[in-house]
């Protein structure tokens, strides 16, 4: 009896491990904004437009500052006007938050690979996929202005 409680410690230890694995935290926010096509000399097509980019560490004063490219905003949306969006930095709890975290592409996505259409749409990290961009853009009144995101690519911009 004494080797059948020691495999069920065992046996829940490793589970516990395991479920630590996949515990996601908030890491901070991230800020960026379009300029309206017609100010983009940076532009390179019609479906893609040029951000500016703040990241502010959860529970820290420090911010990074990032550009990136976003293209295909969604239906009914262009970049024909500025944009203000906004994104909850989802990823592991053990993340060190390191100068140029954030900077990858990040491409249309669910959490953990689901394919469930009622889980939350995510931008996904291409060359660290732990690191998720989770939307909470809204207009000032409150009105929902989302977009379909379905690449971005971020990349550290010198202080």
């Amino acid at each position: 009896m004494g080797r059948a409680i020691v495999a069920v410690i065992s046996l829940v230890v490793v589970a516990g491990a395991a479920l630590a694995v996949d515990v996601r935290t908030n890491l901070g926010t991230l800020t960026c904004s379009t300029m309206p096509a017609a100010r983009q000399a940076e532009r390179s097509s019609a479906d893609t437009a040029v951000l500016q980019c703040v990241f502010k560490a959860a529970g820290s004063a420090n911010e990074e500052r990032y550009s990136g490219a976003i293209s295909e905003l969604g239906a009914g949306k262009s970049f024909d006007t500025k944009h203000v969006l906004v994104w909850t930095v989802m990823g592991p709890a053990t993340a060190q938050l390191e100068p140029g975290l954030l900077a990858q592409r990040y491409v249309s996505g669910t959490p953990g690979g689901a394919s469930n259409a009622t889980a939350p749409r995510v931008l996904v990290g291409q060359r660290a996929a732990d690191i998720m961009l989770q939307q909470e853009t809204s207009g000032p009144g409150g009105e929902d202005t989302a977009v379909t995101v379905l690449d971005l690519k971020l990349s550290l911009t010198p202080a």
